[in-house]
């Protein structure tokens, strides 16, 4: 979430990642940041991406998630890190190690 995210994504950025599995949104209210952060703030050594933290919030992240997790509490993740455009390389990796298993941004 930066200054110029007045709207969604573009189609570019959507079709950075080009798997079938994988999911992005826009969420223009921040409500999964916010739960990323209460996450990362009782889970400091499970949740501690290298960047993507400023002004409270969390932005420009990748998580890939295990497969068939309910979501009544946050599901375990194989992957996040960010901003996405550097590290589309490793989340693709990681992707194919989870191959036919749900993904979710």
């Amino acid at each position: 979430m930066i200054t110029t995210d007045w709207t969604s994504p573009s189609g570019t950025a959507m079709k950075r990642i080009a798997d079938s599995r994988v999911r992005q949104f826009y969420d223009p209210k921040h409500l999964v940041s916010a739960d990323l952060t209460r996450f990362a703030a009782s889970n400091p050594a499970k949740f501690n991406p290298d960047c993507c933290h400023d002004d409270g919030f969390y932005w420009d992240m990748a998580i890939l998630y295990s497969p068939h997790k309910a979501w009544h509490e946050v599901p375990d993740f194989t992957f996040a890190n960010g901003p996405v455009y550097g590290i589309v390389r490793e989340l693709d990796t990681a992707i194919r190690n989870q191959s036919s298993q749900s993904v979710s941004y």
